[in-house]
């Protein structure tokens, strides 16, 4: 069960149960990283929720947000180091 075959099973089966077979998995896996339930439920839940199409504009939203104040504060510093 990998890629398409977990949003079959997602689709088919609760968020509790999908969590954990993706656990599982994980834990198999990539033993040295650490599992983190609460990343996983926030995916499942933009894939599956009927809340989906608002959970992913408002992501959106926040990755462009942060990418808007990195630049600026990119600019703010190289602006600072350029000679008088």
């Amino acid at each position: 069960m990998v890629n398409s075959g977990i949003y079959k099973y997602a689709s088919e089966n609760s968020s509790q149960e999908t969590l954990s077979v993706i656990k599982k998995k994980f834990n198999e896996t990539m033993v040295d990283e650490k599992f983190i339930p609460e990343f996983i439920n926030e995916i499942l839940e933009e894939e599956f929720s009927t809340e989906s199409d608002e959970l992913r504009k408002d992501l959106i939203y926040k990755l462009t947000q942060n990418s808007i104040k990195k630049d600026r504060k990119d600019e703010k510093n190289l602006l600072s180091n350029l000679p008088p």
